[in-house]
Parts: C-alpha cells; structure tokens; sequence
C-alpha cells in the first residue's frame, strides 16, 4: 500500500487532499444522474415526507403561539395580582 493510501486510511479528512494529488476523480467514481437509480416513486415517497413534517412543524408553531399567549397572560394576572395586593395593603384605602 503507497503512503498515500496508508494516510487515507488513518485521516479520511484527507480524501479530497489525496483526490486533488490524483489529478480528480477516476472514471468510476464520477456519478451521473442518468446512472441515477431513484425512481418517481422513491421521489414522490421523499415528498409525501417533506409534506408531513412541514404539517407536524405548523401544528408545532401553532402549540407554540398558543402556549407564547399563556405565558403572556399569566404574567398579566402575576401584575394584576400584585397590584391588587398593593392596594389592599395601603392604609387608609378602602374597596
């Protein structure tokens, strides 16, 4: 084994390295799409995917908008809460 291919097998990193002191790809390694095996339906199953994670990631948005509301709202009665409380404790204020 050359110096070279004992380098790749210890640092894969250097693949590109050793790619470019190649002179580039052999002709084996070159993938084209029409050599490509994915069908329309291998495409269409990828799509269907994509759609149903966006519909979970909306309804997730949306939990999330709702759940952003609560915590507003909680901390507006905390506020109210307290401003309450300091108007029962001054003295001399009556309800």
């Amino acid at each position: 084994m050359s110096l070279l291919g004992c380098l790749l097998l210890q640092h894969p990193q250097m693949d590109l390295l050793a790619w470019g002191l190649q002179g580039g790809p052999c002709e084996d390694e070159i993938v084209s799409m029409a050599d490509s095996t994915t069908t329309i339906d291998d495409i269409e199953g990828e799509l269907f995917k994509i759609e149903r994670i966006r519909e979970i990631l909306v309804r997730r948005e949306s939990e999330l908008r709702y759940m952003m509301d609560d915590i507003q709202l909680c901390k507006e009665i905390s506020r109210l809460k307290k401003e309450l409380q300091q108007l029962i404790t001054l003295p001399g204020t009556a309800l």
